[in-house]
């Protein structure tokens, strides 16, 4: 089933209007790399043990000697499924998850200094993985409040933000559309400045 939906993927013949519902959006996203994925020798090479081991496994059914080869074919089929999970359809799909790509596009925005974030001491999540990837750049905002510089926060984040700091307003200059590794938010980008008095 698992080479069956790749290949309908691969070939088109899987509408997106397929997914709806809260991760809509990140399913389609999958679906879409999926089908888009380059193909290399290694790829070629796993997908073929999983039909060369389903074709052994069956044929081994088939001709009624189970008993004896059955387990081991059964074995050595499951062992090249999660090889072709573990090798090619998993970094595939995390590969799309990862918030490198993010903190690349915003290090091109703020090649440097300081990035805030709206994250509260009294709030233990932080943004471990977008902050690695930017240098340790990321520090809360609450610890510096600084007249001006970016914030990276979601939606929610941003309007909690305003309330919260009404002296302040905000401009978003990035959205990603993609949620983080480590607190599943929209990951922004916006620039904030405090009002003269």
């Amino acid at each position: 089933m698992l080479l069956v939906v790749f290949i309908f993927l691969r070939l088109g013949w899987i509408p997106e209007s397929l997914f709806s519902g809260h991760h809509a959006e990140e399913n389609i996203l999958y679906m879409r790399t999926l089908a888009s994925v380059y193909m290399g020798f290694s790829a070629y090479i796993l997908l073929g043990l999983i039909v060369v081991t389903g074709g052994f496994f069956m044929w081994i059914c088939r001709n009624k000697s189970f008993s004896s080869w059955g387990h081991y074919s059964l074995i050595i089929h499951l062992f090249s499924l999660f090889l072709a999970l573990d090798g090619f359809f998993a970094p595939t799909l995390l590969n799309q998850k990862s918030d490198k790509p993010i903190a690349e596009h915003i290090a091109t925005l703020v090649p440097y200094g300081k990035i805030y974030s709206c994250y509260s001491r009294s709030n233990p999540m932080r943004l471990f993985t977008l902050n690695f990837y930017l240098g340790d750049r990321i520090v809360p905002f609450d610890a510096f409040m600084p007249t001006e510089g970016y914030l990276i926060a979601g939606p929610e984040d941003a309007n909690s933000f305003l309330e919260e700091n009404k002296e302040y307003q905000l401009k978003q200059i990035y959205d990603s559309k993609h949620r983080s590794c480590d607190d599943h938010k929209i990951i922004g980008l916006y620039q904030f400045k405090k009002f003269e008095q």
